[in-house]
């Protein structure tokens, strides 16, 4: 059944691909959703979903770490905390990668993130989550907007690039650590 909707999602990417985004040798580079860290045993109890959550960090030079949750010191972070709360596999993706292959800018319109939030609709049907955590206002936002699944738990955190934007990485960690421990108590053992 895992590999089932493993195989699935990665006929949607090929097809979001295809339609919105540079392929290079069947990866599409806009379309991000990725079980992390890279090389995890893939779950699909837990999805988390950002807007951005990659533009406040550098970008890598190694090949293997396309994609916006493998890129900057933030997305480190974030798998830091996947392994510390035994959340390994766990599956992350982007709204705005789609977004970004119309617009060509970083600043992504709600208009844009409506018209491709189907995607995102359709990558949850596949994958079937018990939560999805949301990183910041705006992606919390669009979910409850768009999952109607009552099953599903809907959880928001603090984006990763608060640390940037005035809160500082001390009161970030301190945050997520709380996120963190609200959304283990969310999970069936």
């Amino acid at each position: 059944m895992d590999s089932e909707k493993i195989d699935k999602l990665l006929k949607l990417h090929i097809e979001i691909g295809k339609k919105y985004c540079e392929v290079k040798e069947n990866f599409n580079v806009c379309v991000n959703g990725v079980f992390l860290p890279p090389k995890s045993k893939p779950r699909f109890d837990v999805v988390f979903v950002g807007i951005n959550p990659s533009t406040t960090g550098q970008k890598s030079s190694n090949s293997d770490e396309i994609g916006n949750w493998n890129i900057s010191k933030t997305d480190k972070l974030f798998q830091e905390y996947l392994r510390k709360y035994k959340l390994e596999g766990s599956y992350a993706t982007d709204f705005s990668h789609f977004g970004r292959a119309e617009s060509k800018t970083n600043k992504i319109t709600e208009d844009e993130l409506k018209q491709f939030a189907d995607f995102f609709v359709r990558e949850i049907e596949i994958i079937q989550p018990k939560i999805i955590v949301c990183f910041g206002d705006k992606s919390y936002r669009l979910v409850l907007g768009f999952i109607k699944d009552n099953k599903i738990k809907i959880l928001k955190f603090w984006h990763p690039g608060a640390s940037k934007r005035g809160h500082g990485k001390d009161k970030l960690l301190k945050k997520w650590d709380e996120q963190f421990h609200k959304l283990k108590a969310n999970l069936p053992e």
